[in-house]
């Protein structure tokens, strides 16, 4: 005879536990280094188009689709306006924070708010705090914290891209998320190959071992060549099949 748990009280049913994710930002020198992974110059493109943060994108180039686009893009000022609140917002919570993108291009009309952070060490879950307690207050479009980004609905329906970076790969995130996305794919990306170095997981790799890039205007110059102003940062192909900046 089976006994049920209505005919016996006294099998009861386990209790749930709140699951707690502590994240705290480790040294550029405490990580886990990734394996080494082969690189196609062929590819740069074609792996520049997969979903944000992909693992397997060996170029380091994470360019997120576009799963919700905005129908009437915002001006620069009311978009720089909206970013600016938003850096109010988390910078209490993080060791640095810059605007990035279309934004910080200074291009007319911005569809996004893309913004890089280094945050302060912070929890989820039952003790949430630090830049969770403001983030997780808006709508998760992806990303679930502790992650590397997270793409947020904020209150008045703008989209949020927010990116998490380290000190020691502050240059080569901001650098690649300030864009344009051809720039970031037929500048840097194309650049730091020919120099000989791999990005692995947010880190440029050299011999296998990862380099610290915690400036941007470093990273150019590790990869030889000059520094270009944000606003110089857009590509256009001519009829004659070349690049252009604009």
């Amino acid at each position: 005879m089976v006994i049920t748990k209505a005919q016996n009280p006294a099998i009861q049913r386990p209790v749930d536990k709140p699951v707690q994710a502590i994240y705290k930002p480790a040294p550029s020198s405490d990580f886990i280094k990734s394996p080494k992974r082969r690189f196609n110059l062929k590819n740069i493109k074609q792996q520049i188009s997969v979903p944000a943060l992909a693992s397997n994108n060996t170029t380091g180039i994470f360019w997120q689709q576009q799963s919700v686009k905005n129908s009437n893009p915002m001006n620069l000022k009311t978009a720089e306006t909206i970013a600016n609140s938003i850096i109010e917002q988390l910078s209490p919570h993080c060791q640095r924070i810059e605007i990035a993108g279309s934004i910080r291009r200074r291009r007319p009309d911005v569809n996004d708010i893309e913004i890089v952070a280094i945050p302060r060490a912070y929890d989820t879950g039952l003790f949430e705090s630090g830049i969770a307690t403001v983030v997780n207050r808006w709508q998760k479009v992806k990303g679930e914290l502790p992650c590397k980004y997270t793409q947020r609905i904020l209150p008045g329906g703008e989209k949020l891209d927010l990116f998490l970076a380290e000190p020691g790969n502050w240059g080569l995130i901001y650098a690649i998320r300030t864009g344009s996305a051809q720039y970031a794919h037929k500048i840097l990306a194309t650049g730091w190959v020919k120099a000989g170095y791999k990005s692995i997981d947010g880190w440029l790799h050299a011999n296998g071992k990862p380099v610290t890039i915690p400036a941007e205007k470093e990273l150019y110059q590790r990869i030889g060549i000059p520094w270009v102003p944000p606003e110089k940062r857009e590509i256009i192909t001519t009829t004659q099949n070349t690049t252009a900046f604009h």
